[in-house]
């Protein structure tokens, strides 16, 4: 069984676009992970605030059915890694802070256990272990000005995240597209297109340039 572990972000924009149940889908084949950090931000936390209570107890369901799993990330990676993370660009002698406690430890998990999936929405976690220079440029567009870097923390960095392979939710929706989910529908693949525009806006950091690839690309 492949083991994905997963992040608040792909969970919540899978909860709020109310395709939760797709995780159910893989169950016989992927064991999906939440270290604790990611608990406290997608379940414990939200549970208090009346506008994200409902995805609290949607994720507390699939826990209790063992759909979702919680687990302990290692602490002595933890630290390194986001002394690691957030020191690699400097916006003006000040470093960026990319990465909170809960990426952290999903990557924390990852290299303890070897584990080669993270299911994650946020962009700037993603840009970072997959392309750090299209962040790099990004930035200094946004904040037009000169970005410096750490270089050996990136390479640390990117020495640590070498083995991770990142998804989306909207990637996960494609394969449950050719798993069958949308079957019963009139027009799956028009389903499909609808589905992955309402995860976008449910914020999947996803764009309508490739959603109209992904849609080409189907049969």
């Amino acid at each position: 069984m492949e083991s994905v572990v997963c992040d608040a972000s792909s969970l919540i924009s899978l909860s709020s676009s109310c395709y939760l149940n797709v995780l159910k889908l893989f169950k016989q084949k992927i064991q999906f992970i939440i270290p604790k950090a990611v608990e406290y931000e997608c379940i414990i936390k939200p549970r208090s605030i009346k506008q994200f209570s409902l995805n609290s107890f949607k994720l507390s369901h699939l826990v209790k059915l063992g759909i979702i799993t919680i687990t302990e990330e290692d602490q002595s990676f933890l630290k390194d890694i986001m002394d690691t993370g957030n020191n690699i660009y400097y916006k003006q002698g000040k470093p960026i802070h990319l990465i909170d406690k809960g990426e952290c430890g999903m990557i924390a998990y990852c290299i303890d256990r070897k584990v080669n999936y993270m299911l994650i929405d946020e962009r700037t976690t993603r840009a970072l272990i997959e392309a750090p220079h299209v962040l790099k440029k990004h930035f200094e567009k946004e904040f037009n000005v000169h970005i410096t870097t750490n270089i050996e923390n990136l390479e640390k960095f990117r020495e640590m995240t070498k083995n991770i392979n990142v998804l989306r939710s909207s990637e996960l929706l494609i394969l449950a597209y050719k798993k069958g989910y949308f079957d019963d529908y009139e027009n799956p693949k028009k389903m499909l297109e609808s589905s992955l525009n309402y995860l976008k806006y449910s914020g999947c950091a996803l764009s309508f340039e490739e959603i109209d690839q992904f849609i080409k690309t189907l049969k």
